[in-house]
């Protein structure tokens, strides 16, 4: 389950590890994945704290999904989500040099319920 908006807002002292983990993860094109048991057996044996390897992971996930979708991106990204998690996704944007824009889930959730009945106002029901 990913972590909410509160725990990524704790991760804020942690930047320098979560952009060090999305730059890893660019250079290699996202493919980081043996990262992942290194992370964990850091915090088993007590050579990393909870928090620091939170952001490290989260910086080498948001990465490499950003370096597996780079290559196919053809314009603007919209980042759509909790304003703490879209943050992060923004910074590693920022950090592969892809254009990005945040929008308000909820503002966008309302817009597209709009639309929906506003369409499905406009069919007629057949008698």
């Amino acid at each position: 389950m990913a972590p909410d908006g509160a725990d990524h807002d704790l991760m804020a002292a942690h930047l320098a590890e979560f952009d060090a983990m999305v730059a890893t993860a660019l250079a290699d094109e996202g493919g980081s994945w043996d990262r992942l048991f290194a992370l964990r057996a850091a915090v088993v044996t007590g050579q990393r704290d909870g928090a620091a390897t939170a952001a490290r992971l989260s910086g080498l996930l948001i990465g490499a999904e950003i370096a597996h979708i780079r290559r196919s991106l053809d314009g603007v990204v919209s980042i759509i989500g909790d304003p703490s998690l879209a943050a992060l996704y923004a910074r590693g944007c920022d950090s592969a040099g892809i254009n990005h824009t945040i929008l308000d889930a909820e503002a966008v959730t309302i817009a597209g319920l709009g639309s929906a009945a506003r369409r499905l106002a406009d069919i007629p029901t057949g008698t």
